[in-house]
């Protein structure tokens, strides 16, 4: 049985908006008689005059149709799902980021858990989404972010984001997260722009969970976090010293951190440091060739130094020391002096972004970077036989040494890629098949068959999959021929009967 007995939908042509003659339904006709979505009496949003308000305002087309009916399903598939309204859980997610604390609304204790967890995974994929978006080089002056112009363009574009004492002269590095970058208001970007996005990825979740199960243990999720570390040019036994020199830093507790941690691993080979910043790991970054050594190398081809530092004299043209092509880069093609290209040199490299923590990966699309042979022993079935154990963590290995007790570190736990001439350490959390998610299946406080979902939400393939069941499911009348055409060119399946 069909959930919704009608869902009317309209293109452009027919509520006239394109001064058509052939009109198939009017609106006026429909407004006060039908409505879009029809489950409870209660559901007063749904009204077809808020679809064709929209479609006023916007002037849009078939794609924004189907867009909010989308949309509308996502939301009562939520509350259906879920037991609650989950549009509280939304309001709550651009509150916080926006510092409204007024508005956030108390969960009650009945749905606290499950609206906790589907806060979290909103609130990662609108922080991920505005945070990629500010690392542009479109809102950069000299490397340093400028929230301002971010914020400029997107009220260009009839945002309404509000917001003072914005970011400005901001060094963008990969620990940063969210609160370190924005602080501007950016509800109305994230409502119009991000949460379409969302509600269609949430909506193929829901079918994937409720219809298609099985296919999120064929997904093969895995946790995993690994770093690349790159060779340094002419110092090609930097790498592994360093990573030596770390793990047995580690192991006798002489290492700037207790436990391995793969973002003081990167600040080390990086080499780059302010005022203020760790001691330890300072001093650890001295006893090794850092990429950040490599400026003064190059320097040295470029200009004249004085006490061991450099100076803004550039080398004689015909000095045999002399490079041409380095001379170029740190002057701007004689733009700015030297010592300023040294600075955006040292800049460019803090902000490298070598660790990748990406919580949970999926086969089909996680960990792409990673090289072949390490990929197929990640989401091979036998994953546990090929890591290595480290104090607790779980190294992934392409293969093992013949007396692993004698072989050194950098053989135990890392990997060389000739192809991408660096390093990989990978370390590997919880792994999942389909026996551990159907133990899942039941369990009200575990997120992770959603979190999965939500990953293989993303995915076309899957997304059209579901709209097409929940579109046969709903329903859909039609009062245009042009919508008729465009479901049917689009989604023809749901037409078949």
């Amino acid at each position: 049985m069909k959930k919704i007995t009608k869902i009317l939908a309209l293109s452009l042509s027919a509520v006239a908006l394109l001064g058509c003659d052939d009109i198939i339904a009017q609106p006026g006709k429909v407004l006060d008689d039908n409505k879009l979505v029809n489950i409870a009496d209660e559901n007063f949003f749904n009204t077809f005059e808020v679809i064709y308000n929209k479609l006023v305002d916007s002037g849009t087309s078939n794609t924004t149709i189907i867009n909010e009916l989308t949309e509308i399903i996502s939301k009562n598939e939520l509350k259906e799902f879920y037991g609650f309204d989950t549009a509280v859980v939304f309001n709550n997610v651009t509150a916080k980021l926006a510092g409204r604390t007024a508005d956030v609304k108390a969960y009650e204790d009945s749905y606290k858990t499950k609206a906790e967890g589907l806060e979290e995974i909103i609130t990662k994929r609108v922080t991920d989404t505005l945070v990629e978006k500010a690392k542009s080089d479109s809102y950069a002056v000299d490397k340093l972010f400028q929230e301002e112009k971010l914020v400029n363009e997107l009220r260009t574009s009839l945002y309404n984001v509000t917001g003072e004492n914005l970011k400005e002269d901001l060094l963008i590095t990969p620990d940063m997260e969210y609160a370190d970058i924005l602080t501007a208001d950016y509800t109305d970007y994230i409502e119009r722009t991000i949460f379409p996005d969302v509600y269609k990825e949430l909506l193929t979740s829901l079918y994937l969970l409720e219809n298609d199960y099985l296919s999120l243990g064929r997904a093969y999720a895995r946790e995993v976090s690994y770093i690349k570390l790159e060779n340094i040019a002419k110092h090609n036994d930097s790498v592994p010293v360093l990573i030596n020199s770390y793990f047995e830093a580690i192991e006798n507790g002489t290492a700037p951190t207790t436990t391995f941690d793969l973002d003081s691993l990167a600040r080390i080979y990086k080499g780059v440091y302010s005022d203020g910043d760790d001691a330890k790991e300072i001093a650890f970054s001295e006893t090794i060739t850092t990429r950040a050594d490599t400026i003064d190398e190059d320097l040295r081809k470029v200009v004249e130094f004085s006490n061991e530092e450099p100076t803004n004299k550039l080398l004689a043209e015909n000095d045999r020391n002399r490079d041409g092509d380095l001379t170029q880069q740190y002057t701007g093609n004689y733009t700015y002096l030297p010592s300023w290209g040294k600075t955006l040199k040292e800049r460019e490299i803090e902000q490298l972004d070598i660790v990748f923590d990406e919580e949970l990966v999926i086969k089909s699309n996680g960990v792409n970077d990673l090289p072949s042979a390490l990929r197929e022993r990640l989401f091979s079935s036998s994953v546990e036989s090929y890591v290595s154990e480290f104090q607790g963590l779980k190294f992934l290995t392409p293969k093992q040494t013949l007396n692993n007790e004698t072989a050194d570190y950098l053989t135990k736990y890392a990997y060389f890629d000739s192809s991408s001439n660096a390093y990989y350490i990978t370390i590997v959390g919880e792994t999942f098949n389909t026996t551990k998610l159907n133990a899942l299946k039941d369990n009200a406080d575990s997120t992770v068959p959603m979190e999965i979902a939500t990953i293989l939400g993303k995915t076309s393939t899957n997304q059209k999959e579901a709209l097409l069941h929940y579109l046969e499911e709903y329903g859909l009348e039609f009062g245009d021929q042009g919508f008729y055409d465009y479901i049917e060119a689009n989604y023809g399946e749901i037409l078949e009967d």
